[in-house]
């Protein structure tokens, strides 16, 4: 995992400028982490995800966006800890 590279965020997903309280930031993650679970105990996750394509990448496998998900939240989780370092 490259921690020193920048990439853009796709416009559809960027945050408004307001906050969010902490609160309702836990209560959508832990919706999340919960529909990701039963989704995967339910799809054979070797298919193709034809919803979605990765920019490019194309479409992924089940098992690909989990892994995805994993190493996406693992950098966020470093960039968190970065930040908190330095305030």
């Amino acid at each position: 995992m490259d921690f020193e590279a920048k990439y853009q965020s796709p416009a559809e997903i960027i945050l408004s400028q307001g906050s969010i309280g902490k609160q309702t930031l836990l209560s959508s993650l832990r919706e999340r982490v919960a529909d990701i679970t039963n989704t995967s105990k339910e799809m054979d996750l070797s298919e193709f995800c034809m919803e979605s394509e990765f920019p490019g990448m194309g479409f992924m496998t089940g098992q690909e966006w989990i892994y995805f998900s994993t190493l996406h939240t693992l950098r966020h989780n470093r960039q968190i800890e970065n930040i908190l370092k330095n305030i």
